[in-house]
């Protein structure tokens, strides 16, 4: 028997990752030369998902592209500068590494069973109430 799949909204991950991949170039013309200068609006990521309530589900959501080469990350990246879909996948890399230090890529755990859905925020709010995060 199969486990149900995890519905998250793409919505959500893009908006949020929008923190990082949007607001660094606030100011700058072109990225760091390292994905360690994000390290300030990483912060501010992790604030703004914790208050949202979406931290696990963002982190999920990340595992879940970083698992799945066929899931564009470039896609989720939404940004002013055209990151490639590699540096799209370290800039993920990087924050899921910030965000939940210590976790490992699981391919048989939960993230393998994430489906990335386009959804308004008002319905993915009333989804995520309806889920259980999984452990």
């Amino acid at each position: 028997m199969t486990e149900p799949s995890i519905r998250i909204s793409a919505s959500m991950v893009r908006e949020h990752l929008s923190i990082v991949t949007v607001g660094w170039f606030d100011d700058r013309n072109l990225p760091p030369p390292a994905v360690e200068n994000y390290a300030p609006l990483v912060a501010e990521l992790h604030e703004v998902v914790t208050e949202s309530g979406d931290l696990p589900w963002f982190v999920l959501g990340l595992q879940h592209v970083l698992l799945t080469p066929s899931v564009s990350a470039r896609g989720l990246a939404n940004t002013r500068f055209a990151y490639s879909e590699r540096e799209s996948r370290e800039i993920m890399e990087y924050v899921l590494k910030e965000l939940a230090p210590g976790q490992v890529l699981d391919p048989k755990g939960p993230a393998a069973r994430v489906d990335l859905q386009e959804m308004a925020r008002r319905e993915w709010l009333a989804l995520r109430e309806r889920q259980q995060i999984p452990c």
